[in-house]
């Protein structure tokens, strides 16, 4: 579980901006989203930020044969606006806190109109972390901006989502 694809973050979050849409308030727990084609996914509405609707996902592509990859979108609107452009973010800060410790991968971001997206793979050892006994979870922005995010099920959200995944290929 590690690498990705740019073009990978639009099918990922054009179907996750769904939820960003419909949302009015941030959730407070991790839920199972099996409704996108590309491949279910644990996420969770985040508080807003001014005016910016923020997300976060831990996403299993069916494509990807269910390599995870945690991303975080931030956006003005209640849909997606044309995109920009994408880059691989070397050196970059993105990341998340689990229990303390920081966690990051090849990340990659795209920027639209209205905000951006950005996420990197999963590694197996924070997959564990995600599916494990999980008190405190920050997601980091490149920018540094440490955003807390609920880890109200977390656990159940994540392993339900790849289980929905690897189903497919059983």
């Amino acid at each position: 579980m590690n690498s990705m694809n740019l073009l990978q973050l639009r099918a990922i979050t054009v179907s996750a901006m769904a939820v960003l849409a419909s949302a009015a308030a941030a959730q407070e727990i991790w839920r199972l989203d099996t409704r996108g084609a590309s491949g279910p996914m644990a996420q969770i509405v985040l508080p807003d930020s001014g005016t910016k609707r923020r997300t976060a996902f831990v996403a299993f592509e069916y494509a990807r044969k269910c390599d995870p990859i945690f991303l975080f979108a931030e956006i003005t609107g209640s849909s997606l606006g044309t995109p920009v452009g994408q880059s691989v973010l070397n050196g970059t800060k993105i990341g998340v806190v689990v229990n303390g410790q920081f966690w990051t991968g090849h990340a990659a971001t795209t920027k639209y109109s209205n905000g951006y997206e950005a996420g990197f793979g999963v590694t197996n050892e924070l997959f564990d972390a995600l599916t494990g006994k999980v008190d405190s979870l920050i997601y980091v922005t490149s920018d540094g901006e440490r955003v807390p995010v609920s880890t109200a099920s977390i656990r159940q959200a994540v392993q339900s989502a790849f289980d929905t995944c690897a189903k497919r290929f059983r």
